[in-house]
């Protein structure tokens, strides 16, 4: 499966951020999380061509998109807790609440090629 980021500016009334967070988190069988406020990891079947024409067909002719395929990654600060990220990296399931770590003060997270 392939690990993405991709964000998005949108420059129009339609579709909205609401309808576009929709359009992404229907994505099946993909790992899907916000990462900061318009970027987003995605964890899919998809090949980049396939997402990046999932992600466009939603999207009018004014508004950006930028979608990359990653191997490595570095981060801190996140919208969602590090785990997720880690977790949907190395194919391992979502930890139960008792098994997570704690989310402590902003530190930076190295994922490498698995």
């Amino acid at each position: 499966m392939g690990k993405y980021f991709f964000s998005y500016d949108l420059n129009g009334k339609s579709p909205t951020h609401a309808e576009m967070d929709r359009h992404i988190r229907a994505l099946f069988g993909a790992t899907v999380h916000r990462v900061l406020e318009t970027v987003w990891f995605i964890r899919t079947g998809l090949t980049e061509q396939q997402l990046y024409a999932y992600l466009n067909q939603k999207l009018s002719a004014n508004d950006r998109i930028l979608v990359i395929e990653a191997t490595d990654a570095m981060m801190r600060n996140l919208l969602v807790p590090s785990y997720l990220i880690q977790n949907a990296w190395v194919d391992a399931p979502s930890l139960p609440a008792a098994h997570r770590p704690p989310v402590t003060a902003p530190r930076a997270l190295g994922l490498g090629r698995r």
